[in-house]
C-alpha cells in the first residue's frame, strides 16, 4: 500500500515479472519474452510520466499531496492514462482490438489455464486473476489520487503546477505509440505464424511443447475472465478513490495493523528477506559444499 508515486510503479514490475516466471514454468516461453518486450513500453512510459508529475509539483511524489491536477498537466495526465490502460491490460476479448499487454498478458493467463499435466498450472491460472484484479486496482488507484479530486498540494505549488517541456514530453508520445500497438504487431513473431521463423534456434521448443498452440482453444469464459478481473479492479478504486473517497481513510482506522504493516515497507521486505531470501541461501550453500565435496 504505497503512497509513493515512483515506488507504486516500481512495485507493480513484480506482479509483471511473475507473469513471466508463470510462462517460463508452464514452457510458454514466446509468451515470457512477449511480455517482456510489451512491458518496456508502458513501464518506461508510466515511470517518464510519472517524472513529468513530479517535475510539476516542485519534485512531491506523495500522491496524498497531489490531486486535481488532470487541467493542470493535461498531455502528462493523458500519456499516464494511456500507460495506465496499457498496464492492466485493456482490450476486447476474442478480437485483436486491444493495448499491447492485452496480447502478452492475456497469453500467459490463457497458457496457464491451457497446461493441463501439471495441477501447480491451475493455481497459478488462478493467481494471475488475482494479479490482474490487483493491477487494474493500484494502477488506476495512482491515477485517481494523482489528477481527480481536489487539490491536496499547497496553494504555492498548486500556483506553481506546470505542464513539462516537449524535450520530456516526445518520448513520452514515443513510448505511448509502442505502448499501444506494439501487442498486435509482433504477436505473430512471439506466438504466432511467424514463431518458428523468426527465433529459429535461438528459442527451441521441444517437440510435445504446444502450450503456445493449446491456448488459442481455451473456453470463451478464460478468455474474458483477465478482461472482467481488470473491470472489477477499476471499479474498486474507482468506488474508493472517486465515490467514496473517505473510505480508505475508514478502512486504515479499522484495520490500523493491517495498514501499518501494508504501509511499513521495512516490515514487509524484512519479512520476505527472512521467509524467502534466507532459506533460499542456505539450501544454495548446502548444494554447493555437497558439490564441492564431491
Amino acid at each position: 500500500m504505497q503512497n509513493d508515486i515512483k515506488r507504486v510503479i516500481a512495485y507493480s514490475t513484480c506482479s509483471q515479472l511473475g507473469y513471466m516466471f508463470v510462462a517460463l514454468g508452464i514452457g510458454a516461453y514466446g509468451a515470457a519474452i512477449f511480455h517482456l518486450f510489451t512491458h518496456a513500453f508502458f513501464k518506461a512510459l508510466l515511470f517518464l510520466g510519472a517524472g513529468s508529475v513530479i517535475h510539476a509539483v516542485s519534485g512531491e511524489q506523495d500522491m496524498r499531496s497531489m490531486g486535481g491536477l488532470r487541467k493542470v498537466i493535461p498531455t502528462t495526465y493523458w500519456m499516464m492514462i494511456i500507460g495506465t490502460i496499457a498496464l492492466t491490460g485493456v482490450g476486447v476479448p476474442l478480437t485483436v482490438i486491444g493495448t499491447a499487454v492485452f496480447f502478452s498478458k492475456d497469453a500467459v493467463i490463457e497458457s496457464a489455464f491451457a497446461v493441463t499435466h501439471s495441477p501447480a498450472a491451475g493455481f497459478a491460472f488462478t493467481m494471475l486473476l488475482v494479479a490482474a484484479l490487483m493491477t487494474s486496482f493500484y494502477s488506476w488507484r495512482l491515477i485517481f489520487m494523482t489528477f481527480h479530486g481536489r487539490p491536496r498540494a499547497s496553494t504555492d505549488v498548486m500556483e506553481h503546477a506546470h505542464e513539462s517541456p516537449l524535450v520530456m514530453l516526445i518520448p513520452l508520445f514515443v513510448l505511448a505509440f509502442g505502448a499501444l500497438f506494439a501487442g498486435v504487431v509482433f504477436k505473430e513473431y512471439f506466438y504466432g505464424h511467424e514463431f518458428a521463423q523468426f527465433w529459429k534456434g535461438a528459442l527451441f521448443l521441444l517437440p510435445d511443447n504446444i502450450v503456445l498452440e493449446e491456448f488459442h482453444n481455451v473456453p470463451k469464459w478464460v478468455k474474458f475472465s483477465p478482461f472482467v478481473a481488470m473491470v472489477i479492479g477499476f471499479l474498486l478504486a474507482w468506488w474508493m478513490y472517486i465515490r467514496s473517497p473517505s473510505l480508505p481513510g475508514e478502512i486504515a482506522r479499522s484495520q490500523a495493523g493491517l495498514y501499518a504493516f501494508l504501509l511499513n515497507n521495512g516490515t514487509l521486505t524484512n519479512s520476505m528477506i527472512f521467509c524467502l531470501c534466507v532459506p533460499q541461501r542456505r539450501l544454495v550453500t548446502s548444494c554447493g559444499n555437497r558439490v564441492m565435496a564431491a
